[in-house]
C-alpha cells in the first residue's frame, strides 16, 4: 500500500507524463483524420472476430 512519500513520486511523473503523450497523441491531426474517417465508414467488425484478433 503506498504511503505517499518520496519513493512513489517517479511514479506518479510517469504516469503524468504517459496521459500528457496520449493527450497530445488524441489532439494531433493524423488521429482526429483517422477517427473520422472511421466514423464515415459503414463497415462493423463483430465481437467475436474482435477477440480473436487481440487474442482475447
Amino acid at each position: 500500500m503506498s504511503d505517499n512519500t518520496t519513493r512513489d513520486v517517479p511514479f506518479y511523473k510517469n504516469m503524468i507524463r504517459s496521459f500528457d503523450e496520449d493527450k497530445e497523441a488524441l489532439a494531433s491531426a493524423s488521429y482526429i483524420k483517422a477517427i473520422a474517417k472511421s466514423r464515415k465508414s459503414k463497415k462493423r467488425y463483430p465481437s467475436e472476430q474482435v477477440k480473436k484478433e487481440l487474442g482475447i
